[in-house]
This record gives C-alpha cells, structure tokens and sequence, in this order.
C-alpha cells in the first residue's frame, strides 16, 4: 500500500517541512521528496519518486 493512498496528510507535512526530506518505503523506493531536497540536489520530485538505490544516492552524494 502506498502512503499517499493511506497517509496523504503526511505527504503534506513533509512537502512543507524547511528541512531537506525524503521517505523511503519498505523496498526502499522513494516516496516522498519535498521542495527544500529539490533545491539542495537539483532532482524533481518527478524524477526521483518510485526509484531507489544507486539513483537515491546519487542524487544525495552528488550534489
């Protein structure tokens, strides 16, 4: 089950949040990406969501 489907609010929350945040899912895919992650790595939310592993850190350690 995806959280968007089961927790929508908190996808709001984390949007929002001035940190730099991310959510993983149990496979470790990328759930949520907010606005602030956005503008430190230069990676759309688009681009990143549904993918993990070497595209996840990639974008995190190259920035």
């Amino acid at each position: 089950m995806e959280i968007n489907q089961t927790f929508p609010h908190y996808l709001d929350i984390v949007e929002f949040l001035p940190d730099a945040t991310f959510v993983l899912d149990e496979e470790r895919r990328v759930i949520a990406w907010n606005l602030a992650l956005e503008e430190m790595t230069g990676v759309k939310k688009e681009d990143i969501i549904g993918r993990g592993g070497i595209m996840l850190m990639l974008s995190l350690f190259m920035a």
